[in-house]
């Protein structure tokens, strides 16, 4: 418990929050706290890659919608290292993550280069 208002106040900035972004690093924020679920990663009954996409970022509707049981908001409270400070800033945004649309965009790209390339083979 003790561990726990500590960590709470640890006052932490947007700034380095986004930096841990990788399996190596893995910070989330969750209403306003921060996470550190590096090592809780690989336990993550939903899989790791679901913590990496939210890595660095505002985790709460993600979290809040999924229903997480009052077992899984008690084991959260260890991870707990800080609070946020500031407000993120809009490029931290997860709709600007690239590992969201990539893929897609290069399939309506290529989709698009086909169809112009069999119109010109049809003249």
């Amino acid at each position: 418990k003790e561990m726990s208002s500590k960590a709470e106040e640890r006052l932490i900035t947007w700034e380095e929050v986004k930096k841990h972004n990788s399996a190596t690093s893995l910070w989330v924020v969750i209403n306003g706290k921060v996470y550190d679920v590096t090592e809780f990663a690989k336990e993550h009954p939903g899989g790791d890659e679901i913590l990496l996409e939210h890595g660095g970022i505002d985790a709460t509707a993600d979290f809040e919608s999924v229903g997480h049981s009052s077992d899984a908001r008690e084991l959260q409270k260890k991870y707990l290292i800080g609070t946020v400070t500031d407000k993120p800033v809009p490029s931290e945004c997860c709709c600007l993550d690239y590992r969201k649309w990539i893929v897609p965009a290069v399939i309506v790209g290529l989709l698009g280069v086909g169809i112009i390339v069999a119109y010109r083979l049809r003249k």
